[in-house]
């Protein structure tokens, strides 16, 4: 293979892994809340082969701590849910249940937020024509992060605007918005409104962003990055009782 096709080859590697083809598999729920203990603490996750061949996964668990730029880090958390299976081969066409249970701190004060991983072991084959006549077969594996959210039923989030819109010197229109409450918020569900001239008009969810995810923990802060031709003049508002 020449260097300039093996140029091809790797870019090609890259943007399959950074955005894919159709995915060989489908996880759901994506995102879910555990109680710390009972009959809620558990959850059922559900995989779908969509693909042609056999996928062999593992279930990964992780705590996750959030900036204020909404860029997460993660640290293993095995040790706090029991998972089974926590590795299962699924035939083509098939479904594959994994049951994931919180085990850890039966009594949590304040919500937390956690990553369960479906981690596709083997890889998947498709084939990708590079030019005319020439094809290539591209290897890839598929990973899923679903949310699990650990908190009481009666944990509530409360957000609030600490520093409204204002650019922030580098083309961006941002917020500061923290969550005092005690239970986890979803930035991405909570109504976000702008305000001109007194007039109120929901915030289309494509047009603001909270980095790597929409999840706030309590106590927690974080910038909002509103398309600066909507928020030219405007104020940013939630409705009146979110």
């Amino acid at each position: 293979m020449s260097k300039t096709l093996s140029r091809i080859v790797a870019a090609i590697l890259i943007s399959a892994a950074a955005v894919g083809p159709a995915k060989a598999y489908q996880v759901s729920p994506m995102s879910y809340v555990l109680a710390p203990s009972g009959q809620q603490s558990s959850r059922r996750l559900t995989v779908d082969n969509t693909d042609a061949n056999p996928i062999d996964l593992e279930i990964k668990v992780f705590s996750v701590q959030v900036d204020e730029n909404g860029k997460r880090t993660f640290t293993p958390a095995d040790d706090q849910f029991l998972v089974f299976p926590v590795q299962a081969t699924v035939q083509p066409g098939k479904s594959q249940s994994f049951q994931v249970r919180y085990i850890g701190e039966p009594h949590v004060d304040t919500g937390r937020i956690y990553v369960v991983k479906v981690q596709q072991l083997n890889v998947t084959y498709v084939t990708r024509e590079l030019e005319p006549g020439k094809t290539s077969k591209i290897a890839l594996t598929t990973n899923f992060n679903t949310t699990a959210v650990v908190q009481s039923p009666k944990a509530k989030s409360a957000l609030s605007i600490s520093q409204n819109l204002q650019p922030d010197g580098h083309g961006h229109v941002t917020a500061l918005v923290n969550n005092s409450g005690d239970g986890v918020a979803d930035l991405a569900d909570a109504g976000w409104q702008l305000v001109r001239g007194g007039h109120a008009e929901p915030l289309p969810g494509d047009k603001v962003k909270y980095g790597e995810t929409s999840k706030l923990a309590p106590g927690a802060s974080r910038w909002l990055f509103v398309d600066p031709k909507l928020a030219d003049g405007a104020s940013l508002t939630l409705p009146v009782g979110r």
